[in-house]
């Protein structure tokens, strides 16, 4: 009589998830090499994720290979230790992977917000690595699931609230709606990672269940998933290079507004650029005429050059480099590609 047994399907959707998210980290650190760009904290908590999301993988698919995704009466009753304790290391790596990945997305919003804005990341920050490094604890200590759901929920919600972040800082953008919506969405894709985070705390009462070898394969998957989706919706809005080297025109523009948090984005050539001065209670704009533009996005200033600054006291200027572009697919859709980046300290 034949097994019945989740077995199969935990290793291949895990690996399926393991590879596609792969692919969009490997893009998104190919995009930054084409620019000369290094890597960064985000890049870097983003790879950790993605190496604690394959080590989890590879525990389950040991795992797997023992009994685990049986029913617990198929099971060898001698191997059950060494699945339990594979299964805590698995649980620990699969929740460090969905951390990072999430820090590693507060890390990017963090380089081109301002006081405001750095705030709330840094709590978002500082709380969700306290919820999820207490429930790798408590994954351990076998405690009620109630905190994991509590803890599961609440890094969903913080999912979607850095999805929404974004919307704040570009609908002050002086661009047209449509654009405004094109790059918030490609900043937003994190969504979907809280949903599947708030997914998974659905399923986590099944813990206790004492065939959780058995019925806990959708727990299992939906933990995948999290981490998996959050490495995608933070690789996404780095893929520019790769749609702009198939698209027809291209533009540049670099302008941000410190005080107010918005970005001024205009449509010109290339050898326009706009810094944006901000001084108490006003914001004054430098614009260079007849600049040229290097291939990391920074403005170079011409010989002519019009400054225009109506009151004393400036007390900071922070410019941020906003470069995008129009172009059409192959399908001839539109197609709308951007980067944001911080000039300077």
């Amino acid at each position: 009589m034949a097994v019945e047994t989740h077995g199969p399907l935990l290793v291949g959707v895990s690996w399926v998830l393991v590879t596609i998210s792969c692919i969009f980290l490997s893009l998104r650190i190919y995009c930054k090499r084409v620019r000369s760009r290094g890597l960064w904290w985000d890049d870097v908590a983003l790879i950790s994720a993605w190496v604690c999301l394959c080590v989890d993988t590879c525990l389950l698919s040991v795992t797997t290979s023992l009994g685990f995704g049986r029913h617990l009466k198929d099971i060898d009753p001698k191997v059950l230790p060494c699945i339990g304790l594979l299964g805590n290391f698995s649980d620990l790596f699969v929740i460090l992977a969905a951390m990072l990945s999430k820090i590693s997305f507060a890390l990017t919003l963090l380089r081109i917000s301002e006081l405001r804005m750095r705030l709330v990341l840094y709590f978002i920050i500082i709380t969700v690595f306290l919820a999820l490094g207490t429930s790798a604890v408590l994954a351990w200590i076998q405690c009620a699931p109630i905190a994991g759901i509590v803890f599961g929920v609440y890094s969903g919600c913080m999912d979607i609230l850095l999805a929404l972040l974004p919307w704040k800082m570009i609908w002050k953008s002086q661009i047209k709606k449509k654009e405004k919506v094109a790059i918030a969405l490609a900043m937003s894709m994190g969504v979907f990672s809280g949903a599947t985070a708030i997914m998974k705390s659905v399923y986590i009462p099944q813990m206790g269940n004492e065939d959780f070898s058995y019925i806990g394969a959708p727990l299992i998957l939906w933990g995948q998933a999290e981490p998996s989706v959050c490495i995608l919706a933070a690789s996404i809005p780095f893929l520019r290079v790769l749609l702009r080297d198939t698209s027809g025109n291209y533009f540049q523009s670099s302008n941000w507004v410190g005080d107010t948090g918005g970005l001024k984005l205009t449509n010109g050539p290339r050898s326009r650029t706009t810094t944006a001065i901000t001084s108490a209670g006003r914001t004054q704009r430098t614009n260079s005429i007849g600049s040229t533009t290097d291939d990391d996005g920074r403005g170079i200033l011409g010989n002519k050059s019009e400054l225009s600054v109506e009151e004393k006291g400036i007390m900071k200027a922070t410019e941020v480099a906003v470069e995008y572009h129009y172009g059409n697919d192959l399908d001839g859709h539109e197609e709308f590609g951007f980067e944001l980046r911080k000039i300077g300290n």
